[in-house]
C-alpha cells in the first residue's frame, strides 16, 4: 500500500518476492482507491505534489504524482453499482485495512466504506478486484440496517484460498461465499446456538482455514476448524463456541484477570 496525498493508503500491488532484513522487494502496483483527479476536483488545485512512492513501480516508474492507475477503485465501484453513487460521494469513502483479503494469486477483496459517520444505514461495497485492477464483483450482501457490519466496526472479511471461501462474521452473524462472491450459508447470531457470534471479531483464516476469533472484552482467540462440508459448519461453530467458554472459566480459575489483562501470581501484569 503507498500513500495518496490526504495521507491515506491508496496504492495497490504485487511483489514476486518476499521481504527479508536484506531485501525490499520492488512493488509492482495494479491499482489504487482514488487517482489525484477523483480526489482534487477543484481546477485551482490540479497540480498533484504527492510524494512519489518507494520501491513501487507502475509503467515502469515509481508511482504517485500522477503515476497511478485509473480509475480508481472507488469511482469504478460508484459508476457500477448506482446505489453507492446516490448515497456517498467519492471523497468520502474509506478503506478498512483490516478488511483486504487476498482470495486467490489474481484476486483480492478490496473494501469502500462511507466514512462519514458511519452507521448501520450506511453505503458499503466489499468489492472484488482482479490483479489487473479491474472490477469483477462484489460479495453478495450482507446488506444494511441489522446485517450491516455497522455498529461495532466489524468491517473485517478473512479468504481461505486453499478452498476459495471468504468469511465475514459482524453481529447478525457468520457469513461465507465462494471465490466469485456467491453467498455460500449463513449463521444467524439470532439462533440461540450463534448467539456468542455477537460478541467475537473475525481475525483472520489459518493455513488449513480454519477461523481465528477474538473475543476482546477478554483478551482470549478461538479457533474455528472449518469443515469441508459446509453443511457441517454450524456444528463447528457450537463445538468452538462451548470450548471457548470451557477454557475460559478453566483459566479464570488458574489465573486472576485483571480488566482485560490474565495474570498469575508470579507474573506481573506488566511485563
Amino acid at each position: 500500500m503507498g500513500r495518496s496525498s490526504s495521507g491515506r493508503p491508496n496504492l495497490l500491488g504485487l511483489s514476486e518476492d518476499a521481504p527479508t532484513p536484506e531485501h525490499r522487494p520492488t512493488i509492482e502496483v495494479f491499482a489504487c482507491l482514488h487517482t489525484f483527479e477523483e480526489t482534487r476536483p477543484i481546477p485551482s488545485d490540479s497540480e498533484d505534489g504527492s510524494p512519489l512512492t518507494p520501491y513501487t513501480r507502475h509503467h515502469g516508474t515509481p508511482a504517485g504524482r500522477g503515476n497511478r492507475p485509473s480509475p480508481g477503485i472507488v469511482a469504478a465501484a460508484r459508476a457500477r453499482w448506482s446505489e453507492l453513487g446516490r448515497q456517498v460521494r467519492a471523497k468520502t469513502f474509506r478503506p478498512y485495512l483490516e478488511a483486504y483479503a487476498v482470495v486467490a494469486d489474481d484476486l483480492f477483496v478490496v473494501p469502500v466504506f462511507d466514512d462519514w459517520r458511519p452507521n448501520r444505514h450506511s453505503a458499503y461495497a466489499y468489492t472484488l478486484v482482479d490483479d489487473t485492477g479491474a472490477l469483477v464483483g462484489r460479495l453478495d450482501g450482507p446488506g444494511t440496517d441489522d446485517r450491516s457490519p455497522h455498529p461495532g466496526e466489524n468491517e473485517a472479511v478473512a479468504a481461505d484460498p486453499a478452498h476459495g471461501r471468504i468469511f465475514h462474521l459482524n453481529r447478525s452473524g457468520l457469513y461465507v461465499w465462494s471465490s466469485n462472491g456467491t453467498p455460500l450459508t449463513m449463521l444467524p447470531a439470532s439462533d440461540k446456538a450463534y448467539r456468542p457470534l455477537k460478541h467475537l471479531k473475525l481475525l483472520g483464516c489459518g493455513p488449513e482455514g480454519d477461523l481465528l476469533l477474538l473475543r476482546p472484552e477478554h483478551g482470549l482467540l478461538t479457533r474455528v476448524e472449518v469443515p469441508e462440508d459446509l453443511d457441517r459448519l454450524g456444528d463447528a461453530v457450537t463445538a468452538a463456541m462451548t470450548d471457548h467458554t470451557r477454557r475460559r472459566t478453566r483459566l479464570k480459575k488458574q489465573m486472576s484477570p485483571s480488566e482485560r489483562l490474565w495474570t498469575h501470581e508470579d507474573v506481573p501484569v506488566f511485563l
